[in-house]
This record gives structure tokens, sequence and C-alpha cells, in this order.
């Protein structure tokens, strides 16, 4: 694989976490646009987040299979596990969410990990 390749496939890599999080964002923009009163059905189906959010998944897929199509499985889903430090970041900027100190504790713990995982996966 080339160096161009391999930096492009890093780029898509991170495109698709960015997707990834920013649909799990848009998800909840629509379960928040949906009026207590309304049909569940016609409130998801007239939901213009939903389609944004179904529209931002569908893409984040298509740029994995991408990804992963080149890339092994085991090196590239750890990657993952980045969704859940950018959303609960997002969740606290759009939605002014508390995001407490224990949880981004947390949160360094899982990047932590995330970087144990990679450094197995890169020896």
């Amino acid at each position: 694989m080339t160096i161009n390749r391999k930096r492009n496939l890093i780029v898509l890599l991170g495109i698709v976490i960015i997707l990834m999080s920013f649909a799990q964002v848009s998800y909840k923009l629509a379960a928040l646009s949906i009026n207590d009163f309304d049909n569940p059905v016609s409130g998801v189906i007239f939901n213009f987040w939903f389609y944004i959010s179904a529209s931002i998944s569908a893409i984040a897929l298509g740029a994995w299979l991408v990804v992963i199509k080149y890339i092994p499985l085991s090196t590239a889903y750890p990657y993952q596990s980045l969704v859940y430090i950018l959303t609960p970041v997002l969740s606290w900027l759009v939605f002014d969410e508390h995001v407490g100190l224990s949880y981004v504790l947390g949160l360094v713990i899982i990047l932590f990990g995330l970087m144990i995982v990679l450094k197995s996966v890169y020896d």
C-alpha cells in the first residue's frame, strides 16, 4: 500500500469517526423535535433531523466499508472508540449536557486504552 493511499485511508477513518459522532447529535435533535403529542411514527416520518441523521449514518457506513476493505478490521475497529470521546464533547457543546470530572476521567481512560490496543496492533 502506498503512503498516499495509507494517508487517505487514515483521513477517511477520521471522517468516519466525525460523521458517526455528528449522526448521534443529529439523532438527538430528531428525538427532541418529536412533539409529545405526535404519533411516534409520523413524528419520525416527517422529521427533518431524522433524515439528516440517517443520511450522515449512511455516508459514514459507506466510508467505513472503504476503510475496512483496505485496513484490517482488527486495526481499524479500535478507532471507533474515539466516537465515545467525541460524541460527549459535542453533546456538551450543542446541548449543554453536563460532563463531570469522573466522566472526563472515563474518557481519558478510553483514550489510554485505545493507545494500548493500537500499540499492540502496530508492534
